[in-house]
């Protein structure tokens, strides 16, 4: 669903554009970046123990925080694209596979040169960077520690933000690099073109390019059945008992104050999310039986 229109978003775009400077673009983003590291590099056993003593109504500030956060990414994404020539649609939110996610458009950058197609879809995290300096800053003046929970949180969705296995900014970033419009797509059929070389003698163009695609595509692939093996074989209880100690967690830590293990429902959520992203693009897939309109 469409959350900013593209009139209100061209108003907000006008306003928020001096964040952004094009021709000084890496240099701000690598100096912010540097800055953020060091500043949790030095601060890291408040780090750690601001983290581990979380509650969960923390880590709900956390996440509603980095949902604001968010609108800010996407502001990115869209000030560049205006900036350097392409126009900007709505920003919106939605689903992917079964991911909520939050989402720009700027298909026009396809008419963009490569380098500033990269600077578009970097454009999210110089943002989200950007946000965790000014943190930094009022850290310095005012020593809380859960900002300090802030900024590391705005880290770690860099890290996970540049991904490229994911249809996340990493992803797209790379498919810019390769000029790949449809790596997903295009990665896969150069594996299945690379096995059925071995398998049958077919024809398969050994050039830098065709490797990497195949490599890539099987990195993908070897991804998730290394997590599934991972979880199934470590601790299975956890996956069969999830929801009820999800809610037995959540509920003791809203109503006795205990505090909430939050670190031992990453796998099995992580676990959930695949084997359901499999399901789904199966049933998608196969339209005879499920189909989205």
């Amino acid at each position: 669903m469409t959350l900013i229109s593209k009139k209100n978003l061209s108003i907000i775009i006008n306003r928020l554009s001096f964040l952004v400077s094009i021709r000084d673009f890496y240099q701000v983003l690598l100096l912010m970046l540097a800055t953020n590291s060091i500043l949790l590099y030095i601060n890291y056993p408040i780090v750690l123990d601001t983290i581990v003593s979380a509650s969960f109504k923390d880590l709900v500030w956390l996440f509603l925080s980095v949902g604001v956060i968010l609108f800010f990414h996407e502001f990115g994404h869209a000030i560049t694209c205006k900036k350097l020539g392409a126009s900007p649609g709505e920003i919106g939110f939605g689903f992917y596979i079964l991911s909520p996610v939050m989402f720009a458009d700027v298909s026009d950058i396809w008419k963009l040169k490569r380098k500033e197609r990269v600077i578009v879809n970097l454009a999210g995290i110089y943002m989200e960077v950007l946000i965790g300096f000014i943190l930094g800053i009022f850290y310095l003046i005012t020593m809380e520690a859960s900002i300090l929970l802030l900024i590391s949180g705005i880290m770690f969705r860099l890290l996970a933000n540049l991904n490229p296995f994911l249809r996340y900014d990493g992803y797209w970033i790379l498919s810019d690099l390769l000029n790949v419009p449809n790596l997903r797509k295009v990665s896969t059929e150069k594996l299945k073109a690379l096995l059925m070389f071995f398998i049958k003698k077919s024809i398969f163009s050994f050039n830098f390019k065709s490797i990497f695609l195949a490599i890539y595509a099987l990195i993908s692939i070897s991804l998730i059945f290394i997590m599934l093996l991972y979880v199934l074989l470590h601790d299975p209880y956890s996956l069969l008992f999830f929801p009820l100690d999800l809610y037995t967690d959540i509920k003791d830590s809203l109503f006795n104050g205990e505090r909430f293990e939050y670190s031992k429902f990453i796998i099995p959520s992580i676990f959930y999310i695949i084997v359901g992203k499999t399901l789904l693009r199966i049933l998608i897939k196969n339209n005879k039986y499920f189909s989205i309109k």
